[in-house]
Order: structure tokens, then C-alpha cells, then sequence
């Protein structure tokens, strides 16, 4: 979201869907326009009285906004914007939050390309922690939608997840689909490792800067000859196609993320040996498969 004021363009935008609203200027100063999606519209809006600016979503599916306002209480973390209060009105819901500021990430990456390994390790050890903090609450929320456009980098280089349309949890994650066509789950019964998946093509475009929806970019290394044999082992885990065979959750793929980051050298001279030998197997043996002795076979999530 970037800072700034009003364009006649917004103001008429704002003004066409004023009528299929509450009345959001009599709360506030400065309403801004700033995001429209299916269910509902996001605003910035200056707090009467206080020298801030806040982010007020205004959602038509009363049962849309009961799930996100259950949510956003439960991410209590940096990685998510912080509720401030929700409530109902004119039979729609209404959530106010900390404004994120800062670029969303897909457009970083078209902008500039991809990261290096280091830039992005750090950005998605920020999504990893957030995500992974967030199935491990109350209900162990599925996210369903990692990708790019619901990411903000904020100008201290730190990541923001500001989208939370998908999310469910978990005794209600194999009842509907949801996600992006690239970085979605080919499983038809989402749980904690659809999450995974997704976080595992976000991670490529981080390192490939080419868009997951474009289709699968080839091996890492082909990017970056210099790459982590352990990290793309992690993201090669991540993407797989059977669910089964990828990290449980996001717990567990931040736990193998901290263990390449904090590693001795003696330590990671020898898991990267081991990585490498394992990524060659799979160079000669894509498919996989149960005789494939480099992957892990894992339970499917945490309530089984």
C-alpha cells in the first residue's frame, strides 16, 4: 500500500461504489480507495483526533468477515497486520487494521528481478515464521493463498501477508478449494501441507523472478550455480506434487530453513554434500515415487 493522497481518479472510483456502502466518511478523515476484490473493498482511512493512518476493510459476506475477524485475532504476529477493532453495519462487516506500508512483492520483482540467495532467505523466513506461527493457533488456520500480490515488502525489507479472503481452518480446509492458479496445491483436500507447497513456489519466484502462473522454471541452480544444495533440496521438498512427501507444515519447513541458516561450516559443508548427491538422484529419477530414497515420506497434518 503506498502513502499519498486522493487522485480524482480514486475519488470517482470511491464514489461509484458509494452507494453499496456504509457511510465511512462520517467515521473518518481522508478515505482513500485502495483495494477491491470480490467480496468487499479496503480504504484508507486517517483515525479522527490521531496522526495515523489505518486500513479498514469493509466485507459484504457477513460469514466472510466472522472468519477473517477469527483470524486476525489469532495472528498476533509482525508478519500480519494487527486488528484493531471489528464490527457490524448495514449488514456488512467491518475490520479496522495497521496499515501496511510498502510495495507489494510481485511488483518488487518485476521491477528488479530476482533476489540472491541471501535477500531471499530473509524475506521468506519472514512469510515462513508468520505462516508457521499462524497454523500452529487455535483451529491451525490454513492460509491457502500464498503468492506474491498478498505479500507487502515494507521499506525496512521486512515481508507484511495482507490478504486473508482464503484463509480456513483446518476441520473446514477439505469442503472448498481456493487458491492461484501457480502457486496452488494440485491435492483436492487442502490441510496444513497445502500451505507448503505454496510457500515452495513463492520461494522459487523470490530466487527465479519468474511468476509461478508462468509454469515450473526448472531446477534452481540454473539460476544461481552458487545456490544451497540443502535450500533447494527444502524447496524441491516443498513443491511436491504428492502431498505426502512434503513437509508436514510450515513449522517444519522453517525448522530445516534455521537449521541451513544457523549450520557450522563443518556442519553445512556436510549437509550440502549430502543435498547434492540427493538432488542428483533426483535429476536421474524426477517422478519420484516411493523407491526414491531422497524423500521423506510424512503424515498429511497435525490432527491425524
Amino acid at each position: 500500500m503506498d502513502k499519498g493522497e486522493m487522485n480524482k481518479d480514486e475519488m470517482n472510483k470511491s464514489e461509484m461504489i458509494k452507494d453499496d456502502m456504509i457511510d465511512i466518511t462520517e467515521k473518518f478523515d481522508g478515505v482513500r480507495l485502495v483495494g477491491e476484490g470480490a467480496f468487499g473493498s479496503v480504504y484508507a482511512v486517517h483515525i479522527k483526533g490521531e496522526k495515523r493512518t489505518a486500513a479498514l476493510k469493509i466485507i459484504n459476506d457477513l460469514s466472510i468477515w466472522r472468519n477473517e475477524k477469527r483470524f486476525l485475532a489469532l495472528a498476533d504476529h509482525p508478519a500480519f497486520p494487527k486488528l484493531e477493532r471489528a464490527w457490524e453495519e448495514d449488514g456488512k462487516g467491518c475490520l479496522l487494521m495497521s496499515y501496511i506500508y510498502g510495495e507489494r512483492l510481485d511488483v518488487t520483482l518485476d521491477r528488479r528481478g530476482r533476489f540472491n540467495q541471501a535477500d531471499a532467505m530473509r524475506i521468506a523466513l519472514g512469510i515462513a515464521d508468520g505462516i508457521a506461527y499462524l497454523q500452529q493457533r487455535e483451529g491451525h488456520p490454513v492460509f491457502r493463498d500464498i503468492k506474491a500480490s498478498n505479500i507487502i515488502l515494507q521499506p525496512d525489507g521486512e515481508p507484511a501477508i495482507v490478504d486473508f479472503g482464503s484463509v480456513c481452518f483446518l476441520e473446514d480446509a477439505g469442503k472448498s478449494l481456493s487458491g492461484t492458479k501457480g502457486y496452488a496445491a494440485p491435492e483436492t483436500e487442502a490441510g496444513l501441507y497445502t500451505d507448503v507447497y505454496s510457500f515452495g513456489k513463492l520461494f522459487m519466484y523470490l530466487l527465479t523472478g519468474e511468476a509461478p502462473a508462468e509454469g515450473y522454471p526448472g531446477r534452481l541452480r540454473e539460476y544461481d550455480p552458487a545456490l544451497s544444495p540443502s535450500l533447494e533440496l527444502l524447496i524441491d521438498d516443498c513443491v511436491s506434487d504428492e502431498a505426502g512427501y512434503r513437509p508436514p507444515d510450515m513449522y517444519s519447513v522453517l525448522d530445516r530453513m534455521m537449521t541451513i541458516g544457523t549450520a557450522t561450516p563443518r556442519k553445512l559443508k556436510k549437509m550440502e554434500k549430502q543435498a547434492a548427491a540427493a538432488m542428483a538422484k533426483r535429476d536421474m529419477d524426477p517422478s519420484g515415487g516411493e523407491a526414491d530414497e531422497t524423500r521423506v515420506k510424512y503424515i498429511k497434518n497435525i490432527s491425524e
